[in-house]
C-alpha cells in the first residue's frame, strides 16, 4: 500500500514539475526575463547534479532545484527594473555561454571522472552509474547543440545585419535556446523514466569479476564493446550433439551451425538460474541440469563474451527426438568432422567442440565402451 501511494505521489510530483517547466517554456516567449530564469535554472541543475556526482551522492532532488532557481531568478530580475532590454537579452546568451564552457570542462575531465569512480569502486551502485552516463551522453548533446546556436547569433549579430528584425532577434537570442532547453530537459526525462525499466546486464573482467553494469540497448548500441558473460548450454544424447542454423539477420556469423541454446546473463542472477531458465523455457525440461565445462573470453569485432560452456546429457531417446527447437538436428561427431573450417559452423562452436572433443565426449565414449564390455 505505501509503494503504491509513493509511487503515486511521485508521479504527480513529476507532472506538476513538467506542466510548470511547460507553462515556463510557453510564458518565456513572452518575457525575457522567465527566458533568462530558465536558462539559469538548466545550469544550476547540471552544475548542482555534478558536484554530487562527484560525491558520489544522488540527492537533494534535481528537479526541484532547477524549480526553486526558476522562481528566484526571475524574482531578482523583476526587482531590477527598470533596464535595458539589450542587457537582459544578452544576459541569456551572457548564461548560455557559461553552460557551455562548463559542459566542455566536464567532457574533458571525463575519463578523470569515471576512473575515480572505478577507483572508490562506485561502478556497483546501479542508480550512479546510470545518472554518471546519462549526464555525460546529455552534457555532449548540451555542448554541441548550444555551441551551435551560439555560432549561428553570432554570425547573425555581425554578419546580417540589413536583415534583422526584432521579431527574429527575440527569436534567435531568446526563444530558440530555451526552446532547446526544453526539448533536451524532456527527453532526458523521458530517457531516465525508460532506463530504470530497462533490462541490465552485467559488465566483468575477463576474470569473471563484475566491475559495472549497463543498460541492454545501451551496451547494443554503444561504440563501446562491454564484455558480458553469456551462457551457451550444450545438448549431449549418446555423443549425438543438437545444433541448428544461425538466425539469417544475426550480427555474429549469421546462417551457421551453432549451438542455439544461449542466453546473456542479466544483472543479479546467477549462472546456474541462466542455465535453469533455458532448459525450461527453451528445452522443456526442468527435470535436468546442466554441468560446467569451461569458461571462454569471444572478443570478434561486432561480439564481446565471457562465454561460459554447460553440458546437459538426454539420457532417453524419447526425449531427444522430442527437442523441435529452431528445426535443428542430432550432429554425430563424425559428421561434425567433416565439416570442420569449412564455413559450415560459427567460430565460436569451432572453438568450443575441439575442447568438447577432449573432454566430455572422450569421457562418454570411454564410458559407453566400458559398458558394452561388461554387458559382453
Amino acid at each position: 500500500m505505501n509503494k503504491k501511494k509513493n509511487s503515486s505521489s511521485s508521479f504527480l510530483y513529476s507532472l506538476a514539475i513538467i506542466i510548470f517547466f511547460i507553462v515556463a517554456l510557453i510564458a518565456s516567449f513572452f518575457s525575457l526575463e522567465i527566458a533568462v530564469a530558465l536558462v539559469i535554472a538548466f545550469f544550476a541543475y547540471y552544475l548542482c547534479f555534478f558536484i554530487n556526482l562527484l560525491n558520489f551522492k544522488l540527492r537533494p532532488n534535481y528537479f526541484s532545484i532547477a524549480f526553486a532557481i526558476t522562481i528566484i531568478a526571475f524574482i531578482v530580475l523583476l526587482g531590477c527594473r527598470p533596464y535595458d532590454r539589450k542587457c537582459i537579452r544578452c544576459g541569456v546568451l551572457f548564461f548560455e555561454a557559461i553552460m557551455v564552457i562548463f559542459f566542455w570542462i566536464t567532457r574533458f575531465w571525463e575519463k578523470r571522472i569515471r576512473s575515480s569512480f572505478i577507483r572508490e569502486n562506485k561502478m556497483k551502485d546501479l542508480n550512479l552509474f546510470i545518472r554518471l552516463n546519462e549526464f555525460f551522453r546529455t552534457a555532449k548533446l548540451c555542448q554541441y547543440v548550444f555551441t551551435t546556436h551560439l555560432m549561428v547569433v553570432f554570425v547573425y549579430q555581425f554578419y546580417f545585419v540589413e536583415y534583422q528584425t526584432p521579431g527574429l532577434t527575440r527569436f534567435l537570442f531568446s526563444q530558440l535556446n530555451v526552446s532547446f532547453l526544453f526539448i533536451i530537459a524532456t527527453s532526458e526525462y523521458v530517457r531516465m523514466f525508460i532506463l530504470k525499466s530497462e533490462k541490465w546486464l552485467p559488465i566483468v573482467s575477463e576474470n569473471g569479476n563484475v566491475i559495472g553494469k549497463v543498460a541492454h540497448n545501451v551496451s547494443r548500441f554503444s561504440e563501446r564493446r562491454f564484455l558480458h558473460p553469456v551462457v551457451r548450454v550444450v545438448l549431449i544424447h549418446e555423443n549425438l550433439l543438437y545444433l541448428s542454423k544461425r538466425n539469417s539477420d544475426n550480427i555474429v556469423d549469421p546462417d551457421k551451425l551453432d549451438f542455439p541454446f544461449e542466453s546473456l546473463v542479466e544483472y543479479g542472477q546467477n549462472l546456474d538460474e541462466t542455465v535453469n531458465q533455458i532448459l525450461q523455457k527453451k528445452v522443456g525440461f526442468s527435470n535436468l541440469s546442466g554441468k560446467f565445462v569451461f569458461k571462454h573470453v569471444c572478443k570478434e569485432t561486432l561480439m564481446h563474451g565471457l562465454i561460459y560452456l554447460y553440458t546437459v546429457q538426454i539420457p532417453l531417446f524419447q526425449q531427444a527426438e522430442a527437442i523441435k527447437f529452431k528445426r535443428g538436428k542430432w550432429w554425430t561427431q563424425k559428421h561434425i568432422e567433416e565439416n570442420l573450417n569449412k564455413e559450415v559452423f560459427s567460430l565460436c562452436f569451432e572453438r568450443e567442440y575441439e575442447v568438447l572433443q577432449n573432454t566430455v565426449l572422450l569421457a562418454n565414449r570411454i564410458v559407453n565402451q566400458s559398458i558394452k564390455r561388461n554387458d559382453q
